[in-house]
């Protein structure tokens, strides 16, 4: 079972810095085009080929989530629980963050309709959007980090 705890921990701290660097790709090629001159720029979001990332951001977020209770579960009675509590609250933090403001400033920004004219407040939405990416990636990547560190001090403490 100590085994299956360590295992589950090290694929808690994989799956949450693959997050982060899924955030990290999303802000820096498709966020990062689609502000770039909206309304414009929103033609690789809309029509029949448009960039989709839905399917990944729907599921993954679960895994990690089961993972993270696996985590809890098989660690509960080690040193580590204390840091699958502490990463996952940031983790939990950075979930917020999306439902409550990256999700409703990308929903506005994307459901923006086609045209030839860039749109200045369309412009601040966009980046105020980004933010709010770039606010969720490091919470993500902290959660990461912090879960990493569980995992040194916890060498440290066995030998």
């Amino acid at each position: 079972m100590k085994t299956f705890g360590k295992l589950t921990y090290i694929l808690l701290i994989g799956l949450t810095f693959m997050q982060a660097g899924a955030s990290l790709f999303a802000i820096t090629v498709n966020v990062s085009t689609l502000i770039e001159s909206p309304p414009a720029s929103l033609v690789s979001a809309q029509g029949p080929y448009a960039f989709n990332p839905d399917l990944f951001w729907e599921k993954f977020p679960t895994l990690v989530l089961i993972t993270l209770l696996l985590a809890l579960v098989f660690n509960w009675k080690s040193s580590l629980r204390k840091w699958v509590l502490a990463g996952g609250l940031v983790w939990i933090l950075s979930g917020l963050v999306v439902f409550i403001l990256l999700s409703p400033a990308q929903t506005e920004f994307l459901s923006t309709e086609f045209t030839n004219t860039v749109d200045q407040e369309l412009i601040a939405l966009g980046k105020t959007w980004r933010n709010y990416s770039l606010l969720f990636m490091s919470l993500s990547a902290l959660s990461g980090f912090i879960y990493l560190s569980g995992l040194f001090s916890n060498n440290k403490q066995n030998r």
